[in-house]
């Protein structure tokens, strides 16, 4: 049954993250009148996100099963835990895809996962989130976090190396019974924003990650023109990227954007490009 992620509009705290993001972005990083092309800082947002409708089960699959942590080659250092064996799985984020590896103790009265953020292996200074078994779906093996998972991606753009935080959704983890596979779905929870100032005319900015893969700019993602400034991005405010190339503002102006350097900015390319 799809289910609805809405926004904003009615969520006073969000209203003014936005205003107070959009104000200190109303600046580009390097632009000289409308002659070359502006490039401006996208900010991430962890509360709410853009209308969208999407399927329940839809997010990144990541299957999970037991190993024993303590000298694994995958586990440097192992969490603070009793434990010897734990379930492991493994997300893929960022640019290009980079695995990001989850320990989970299923097996105890309370539920617990750490996240790898960083991806180097090294539990020993993580969080631990406290999982739940999920009401929902009786007769089966449940859980969720009611607390996201925090990331920190890295997106590499030629010589540079850029890091994202990254906020991801567990709704669903399921056990099964012997001969199946054990998994969770995660979902991103982040999204970026800017202001977009060209000839005068200002644009609220949303990008959100439509394939939950932390990137922000394959083809099928979604980007959202705030048109009637009420700082709620509307289904019908928003285009996939695919597109979204070049976009008419309400002014009957075209704008060109160049995707490539997302999440750090977005980039509107000067006229005549």
């Amino acid at each position: 049954m799809p289910f609805l992620n809405l926004v904003g509009g009615y969520n006073m705290l969000l209203q003014l993250t936005l205003a107070l993001l959009l104000i200190f972005s109303s600046f580009p990083l390097g632009v000289t009148g409308n002659t070359m092309d502006q490039e401006w800082l996208l900010h991430p947002v962890h509360t709410g996100n853009p209308y969208i409708e999407e399927k329940e089960d839809s997010g990144q699959k990541c299957y999970i099963k037991m190993i024993k942590i303590r000298n694994h080659q995958e586990v440097i250092t192992p969490p603070e835990t009793e434990a010897n064996i734990l379930y492991y799985g493994k997300v893929k984020l960022g640019s290009p895809a980079k695995e990001y590896a989850m320990l989970l103790d299923l097996e105890g009265e309370n539920k617990f996962i750490w996240v790898d953020s960083d991806g180097n292996k090294d539990y020993g200074r993580e969080t631990k989130y406290q999982i739940f078994k999920s009401d929902r779906y009786p007769g089966i093996e449940v859980y969720y976090s009611p607390v996201p998972l925090a990331f920190q991606v890295e997106y590499h753009f030629k010589d540079q190396v850029f890091i994202n935080p990254l906020q991801m959704d567990l709704p669903y983890l399921l056990l099964q019974r012997a001969g199946f596979d054990d998994y969770l779905i995660l979902k991103t929870r982040t999204w970026l924003t800017t202001n977009l100032l060209y000839y005068e005319e200002e644009i609220p900015v949303a990008l959100v990650d439509l394939n939950h893969n932390g990137t922000f700019n394959d083809p099928d993602d979604m980007i959202y023109f705030d048109s009637d400034y009420d700082l709620n991005f509307a289904p019908q405010e928003g285009k996939k990227l695919k597109e979204a190339a070049t976009v008419r503002l309400k002014s009957r102006k075209r704008l060109k954007l160049d995707y490539q350097f997302i999440p750090e900015k977005l980039t509107i390319i000067k006229d005549g490009k």
